[in-house]
């Protein structure tokens, strides 16, 4: 983990269930400053999203995450991919929220195993891929 550069960009971290992500991440949090480090599992990140939605605020969710981290860390993205409807999560994480990171030289660290239209696409925006073999 020591080699993912946290200048921009998305970082893509692939493995198999079980393969050692979820430890690798949680290793890796302890290790940064944690006031703009955000690190959400995918329950975390739609309770997030979802207050933004109670508040008819979902156009402002991009930037309170840009604001608040440097580094956005998700992990188990397929649970939110299964969560909600796959189209529309898949869209708007990539889209919406990479977009803005790359936009604004912050770095998204994205931990899932790979499989179907969700890892597809995150691989062709992906800036670093990371794959954990066990």
């Amino acid at each position: 983990m020591q080699n993912i550069n946290l200048k921009s960009g998305l970082t893509l971290i692939t493995g198999k269930t079980g393969s050692g992500k979820s430890y690798l991440i949680k290793k890796f949090v302890k290790s940064l400053d944690k006031n703009k480090v955000g690190y959400f599992s995918s329950q975390d990140f739609i309770e997030k999203y979802s207050e933004f939605i109670r508040q008819n605020r979902t156009d402002t969710f991009p930037e309170y995450l840009t604001e608040n981290y440097n580094c956005l860390i998700t992990d188990n993205l397929e649970s939110l991919v299964w969560g909600w409807r796959k189209s529309e999560t898949i869209g708007y994480i990539t889209e919406i929220v990479v977009k803005e990171y790359k936009k604004q030289n912050k770095h998204i660290i994205i931990a899932t195993i790979p499989f179907s239209l969700q890892y597809e696409l995150l691989t062709s925006i992906a800036d670093e891929i990371i794959e954990i073999k066990k």
